[in-house]
């Protein structure tokens, strides 16, 4: 069985044990696009890679359809505006999977799921991760900052303690000097008592 002979064969099975996903699935074109790592939909195509198509089971590659024709009855394709388009589509995921869960479908792999976003709009979600992100990239920044404020002061510290060092050995350097002019101060006194004697 080819990729594409699978899909349909999938989208067969969707129509006899889903009915409302497999009429929704009957509506996007298959397109087969080794350019994108899975699979993608803009409410009239969905395009998919053969690769991985092939590592799917049945059940999985069922799920896979009902994902794609989700989000465009959900019209996320057509709600992103301004948004971030990563960001967006992670959102997407996180709204439609708790549906796909709930009615039963396997999905693929490790499928993106919060509990906490169950029942919830892409937008509300949207809202609540891209504030996230912004506080986490504050915090990173935060720790960063620190980190360069500890090098430096570590900096500042091996300086000063260089300094010490030189003038240590600067010191010792002149307390060595001053013992050997005294030394030969002592050995002309003993000369000059020599003569006199």
């Amino acid at each position: 069985m080819t990729p594409l002979q699978k899909m349909i064969e999938a989208r067969k099975r969707l129509i006899l044990d889903y009915p409302f996903w497999g009429t929704l699935a009957l509506k996007l074109k298959l397109k087969e696009d080794f350019s994108h790592p899975r699979g993608w939909t803009d409410g009239k195509v969905l395009g998919f890679n053969s690769n991985w198509v092939n590592t799917l089971s049945m059940s999985q590659t069922i799920a896979f359809n009902a994902h794609e024709v989700g989000h465009p009855m959900l019209k996320h394709h057509l709600r992103r505006e301004e948004r971030k388009y990563r960001l967006y589509q992670k959102c997407c995921d996180l709204a439609l999977n708790p549906i796909l869960i709930k009615a039963g479908f396997e999905l693929p792999g490790k499928p993106l799921f919060e509990e906490r976003f169950e029942g919830m709009s892409v937008e509300e979600i949207y809202k609540i991760r891209d504030e996230e992100e912004k506080q986490e990239m504050a915090e990173e920044l935060e720790k960063q900052k620190e980190l360069e404020k500890q090098e430096e002061l570590e900096k500042q510290e091996k300086g000063e303690n260089d300094e010490d060092k030189d003038e240590s050995r600067d010191s010792s350097n002149g307390a060595g000097n001053k013992d050997e002019s005294e030394d030969q101060d002592e050995k002309e006194n003993e000369n000059e008592n020599e003569d006199e004697w």
